[in-house]
């Protein structure tokens, strides 16, 4: 006789058997923001976290600063941040280029041209030869020595459309595009797509851990792995929470931290590594949201960088409402799954008890199982799998 069994494919957090807890802190514009609309963050050498929320606020020792210096600019901080080898800060805006030093804005005006509106400057490097790059809607932009030199497609970007830009341990740079993926190593662009094994074209996010390995995140594709010239895509199929990896931050406890429009979530890297390797099916992931202190769960990305992770090991997200941070040492994991519970057994309609051993004669075509799990707090974050033992031959994602 086939039986079919349930188990818990979650994770249930330690919250789940006392008292709920808010594993995340929310700035907002009632806490000091300039605006609640968050889209880049920032932090500089001297331990100060810039936000861009339509203008621009910094967050230092526990309290937020507005500035707007006299310019208008500033109060439509559409791109990204940036800093220099001096310390001096680089913002788009949506006149161009404003540079922040010794405590004012000034603004670039050699290149001007470049990167005012419509070509706003979304992503600021400078790279270990000193030449800055600027990712902006329709181009890249490399600067030196008050030189501007434009990169498009054309040049063998594999888009025009640069969103984030960052650099190996070799001195390449690694460049994503809405058109897909580049590298710039001794000149030359080396571009892959879709056509390739990406997990989609529209790159909104990038992170290079210390093994060396890419990870990409995706407007609505899902994440990218890419290791030894191999991609791997993980999506909501997999186990992801969500389709939309808008950044992607690393914590001291082997997990990535990923925002989406859905909220925040997190998943083991090891279990990423070995559904890469082949050793393993699904992953699972972590989500957050507003039962967990957020205002509003919706993140913000495409403008780098679209989150940070503080000195001081705290995670930033932007929001549709405010900084949500993650303090990714007070979160405290259950590792054993909620005890599973059969509600009901129906077999062609009819309501069997199952006290004792039940049997299925022929003729009998239908059955159904109603389960659930003895969660209660949290309960959304349990998930469900379940196997027919004899016909199934690994476990399936329930409800």
């Amino acid at each position: 006789m086939k039986t079919a069994k349930a188990t818990s494919g979650s994770e249930p957090r330690a919250e789940d058997c006392t008292a709920r807890r808010q594993n995340i802190t929310v700035y907002s514009q009632q806490h000091g923001l300039a605006g609640r609309n968050v889209y880049p963050i920032y932090e500089d050498r001297a331990g100060s976290i810039w936000i861009g929320t339509g203008g621009v606020t910094r967050f230092k020792d526990g309290k937020f600063t507005i500035y707007n210096s006299g310019n208008s600019s500033l109060h439509d901080l559409f791109g990204g941040i940036g800093e220099d080898r001096e310390g001096r800060l680089w913002f788009g805006t949506s006149d161009g280029l404003q540079v922040f030093d010794g405590g004012r804005f000034t603004t670039v005006n050699d290149l001007r041209d470049f990167t005012r509106i419509p070509r706003e400057v979304l992503a600021i490097h400078q790279d270990r030869a000193g030449a800055f790059w600027f990712g902006a809607n329709g181009r890249l932009v490399r600067y030196q020595n008050g030189v501007a030199t434009i990169y498009t497609t054309k040049d063998g970007l594999a888009g025009d459309d640069v969103r984030v830009i960052v650099e190996d341990a070799a001195g390449d740079l690694w460049i994503g595009a809405y058109g897909g993926l580049s590298r710039f190593r001794d000149g030359v662009f080396t571009g892959w797509s879709e056509r390739d094994g990406m997990a989609s074209n529209n790159v909104r996010a990038l992170y290079l851990d210390r093994d060396g390995v890419l990870w990409i995140g995706t407007y609505y594709g899902g994440l990218g792995r890419f290791k030894d010239g191999k991609f791997t895509r993980y999506t909501m199929k997999e186990g992801l929470f969500n389709n939309g990896v808008f950044q992607i931050l690393e914590d001291t406890r082997g997990h990535l931290w990923m925002s989406s429009n859905r909220g925040i979530y997190r998943v083991s890297k090891a279990e990423l590594n070995e559904f890469a390797e082949g050793k393993r099916s699904t992953i699972t992931s972590i989500a957050y949201g507003k039962s967990d202190g957020m205002l509003n769960a919706e993140c913000n990305g495409g403008k780098w960088p679209a989150g940070i992770k503080a000195r001081d090991g705290k995670l930033w997200f932007p929001t549709q409402d405010g900084v949500a941070v993650v303090d990714p040492e007070t979160i405290i994991t259950n590792g054993h799954p909620p005890p599973v519970m059969i509600e009901s057994f129906v077999v062609d309609r009819e309501p069997i008890a199952f006290d004792r051993p039940v049997r299925i004669t022929p003729g009998q075509e239908n059955f159904e199982i109603s389960y659930t799990a003895l969660s209660f707090i949290n309960s959304e974050h349990v998930e469900f799998k379940y196997k027919l033992e004899g016909l199934d031959r690994d476990w399936v994602n329930g409800q």
